[in-house]
């Protein structure tokens, strides 16, 4: 038997109807809902369940778990838990970008009694942490290198520092599982990526890099002292456990450990390829660092994605006459709306963004996914002709819009994501001290669930149907021409 069977069958026994009187009252096959409670079957349509809801006369919390037995038992548990977990990392992001003030530096550091001091306990290894990290703050442009798992109980201590400290520079080495493979359930690896994306949009300039193991051995009884955190003349290593550790502090122990974590993080990669947009710098590196190379794209956005529908004569009237290095940021214009343009080839295009971010670009001539030196307002005319396009091209099947329902599915406003290719995820955002950013996630596992997350999504109630959808985009165009 499935969940969704075992939950019908407590609803049905409970309410105390036959079988036979709840088919003739809903309208529902005898024989369909046998299968159902034996589970042998499992609906394709989710209204079988409402109306097997509404004769039952379910109470609002017991619609909810059956409707979560249904989706667990039809999409399998793994892929439902890995689904949920994206879609409620993404509605924590808009609370990350929206950060406390930057915190005094801490005062001066005091010197150790001895050049190694033994600790026992978490929080004597805790106190030994934030010791070390104190005093890497105080010193204004300081570099803490750390080696622990985000689930590790410091990683809330290391969030402080990271969202205070605008002068710090953290470089962070975890593990990801390697037991799970990325076509799989990868709970694990999707938590410890919930638990460092704060650590990114913080004051402090932070960096993870990720290896593989399998994570059941992290905590084997065989490691000793695993873990680690180096700042200034300070070395801390302890167990993953907290149950013990040794601060020590002198030249030759960071040398040492400095030699240990180097040769560690040469065996990494780096979680994400990530870095500022500066109109003082070139952008290759940036946004413009990769090319759409799949037939079949995604974004999920606060705006629509305008690029799909834009063409270098808006792009060149538009562009800052003093914009630095206007030619070849225009030429690599070129190239990337040459690799996504929706206008004249056969790609396609899945794009799930809100009406009130569509209605703020039709009202401003602005998007949040450029910087407002780097162009001028888009004239009103301009503005007509990329809505005109879009809905050209979802009658024509090579845009298919979804609005996102707001109050179901809230993501920030300076927030987007796009699958670029089948292995890395781009993500833009408005950093709350850095500006915008474009973040490339590499971490295979992670890009997988991401993409699965948006397949997925135009088959839920987070969003509009397509079919209203395009009816609301006529009805904007209609009030933003006055027609």
């Amino acid at each position: 038997m499935s969940l969704f069977s075992e939950k019908l069958s407590e609803m049905i026994h409970a309410a105390n109807i036959k079988v036979a009187s709840l088919s003739s009252l809903s309208g529902v096959e005898r024989s369909f809902i046998q299968k159902m409670m034996s589970g042998e079957r499992i609906p394709n349509d989710p209204e079988v369940l409402e109306k097997l809801a509404d004769t039952l006369m379910l109470a609002p919390a017991q619609r909810r778990i059956l409707l979560q037995a249904y989706r667990i038992s039809k999409m399998g548990e793994a892929v439902y838990y890995r689904r949920v977990m994206v879609k409620r990392l993404l509605e924590s992001i808009r609370d990350y970008m929206n950060p406390g003030p930057v915190r005094p530096l801490p005062p001066a550091r005091t010197a150790l009694d001895r050049p190694a001091l033994p600790l026992t306990g978490k929080g004597a290894v805790t106190e030994a942490f934030c010791l070390l990290a104190d005093a890497a703050a105080a010193e204004g442009e300081a570099q803490l290198l750390v080696i622990f798992q985000p689930g590790c109980w410091l990683t809330g201590h290391l969030q402080r520092y990271c969202s205070g400290y605008a002068g710090l520079t953290v470089e962070h080495i975890v593990c990801f599982d390697s037991e799970v493979q990325y076509q799989k359930e990868n709970r694990y690896n999707l938590q410890c990526f919930q638990q460092l994306f704060p650590l990114l949009l913080g004051a402090a300039r932070y960096q993870p890099y990720f290896y593989y193991e399998k994570a059941s051995m992290l905590e084997s009884p065989a490691s000793v002292l695993p873990c680690l955190a180096l700042a200034g003349d300070r070395v801390l290593t302890f167990s993953a456990d907290g149950s013990g550790g040794l601060l020590l502090e002198g030249e030759d122990y960071v040398r040492l450990y400095r030699k240990i974590f180097e040769q560690a993080k040469a065996e990494c990669s780096p979680l994400l390829d990530s870095g500022a947009v500066d109109l003082k710098r070139k952008y290759r590196d940036l946004f413009f660092s990769r090319n759409t190379q799949i037939d079949t794209s995604y974004s999920l956005t606060y705006e629509p994605c305008l690029g799909l529908f834009c063409s270098m004569d808006m792009i060149r009237r538009q562009a800052a006459a003093d914009l630095p290095h206007r030619e070849e940021i225009l030429s690599m214009f070129q190239q990337r709306i040459q690799s996504i343009s929706l206008l004249k080839n056969t790609r396609r295009n899945f794009s799930f963004f809100t009406e009130t971010g569509l209605r703020d670009f039709l009202e401003t001539g602005r998007v949040s996914e450029l910087p407002e030196e780097m162009y001028s307002p888009l004239p009103r005319a301009f503005r007509a002709e990329l809505l005109r396009r879009m809905l050209e091209c979802a009658e024509e099947g090579r845009f298919s819009p979804f609005f996102i329902r707001e109050n179901k599915f809230p993501i920030p406003k300076d927030f987007g994501m796009a699958v670029e290719d089948l292995s890395s995820i781009r993500i833009n955002l408005r950093h709350p001290y850095r500006g915008l950013m474009v973040l490339h996630l590499q971490e295979k596992s992670l890009a997988f669930s991401f993409r699965d997350f948006m397949e997925y999504l135009q088959d839920t109630a987070l969003l509009e149907s397509r079919e209203k959808t395009v009816a609301k985009l006529r009805e904007i165009q209609g009030e933003f021409l006055g027609t």
